[in-house]
């Protein structure tokens, strides 16, 4: 059963590349297999769709606001909540 309060929808296509406005609104740091730290992003666009990238590479704090791109990796409901999972995310300068 989906949450009825959330506004979000999958957006894009998997394998689609795309370009967003999102404000960080989670973020969990890990221990990664490789004896690394890996971490799990949450997103949140202007109309209130959600969004979930796991990378080792970029650490961003809740409430920044970034302009990025990235690939739409699949479409899966987290939390109820219809989210789109990103992969290969870069911030757009």
């Amino acid at each position: 059963m989906l949450n009825s309060d959330s506004k979000s929808r999958f957006q894009g296509q998997v394998g689609q590349r795309l370009d967003l406005n999102i404000t960080v609104i989670d973020f969990k740091q890990f221990d990664n297999f490789f004896g690394g730290k890996s971490a799990t992003h949450t997103f949140e666009d202007a109309c209130g769709n959600h969004y979930m990238w796991i990378t080792g590479s970029q650490f961003w704090a809740e409430g920044l606001v970034k302009h990025i791109r990235g690939t739409v990796k699949e479409h899966k409901v987290i939390d109820n909540i219809q989210t789109t999972v990103l992969t290969r995310c870069a911030e757009v300068k």
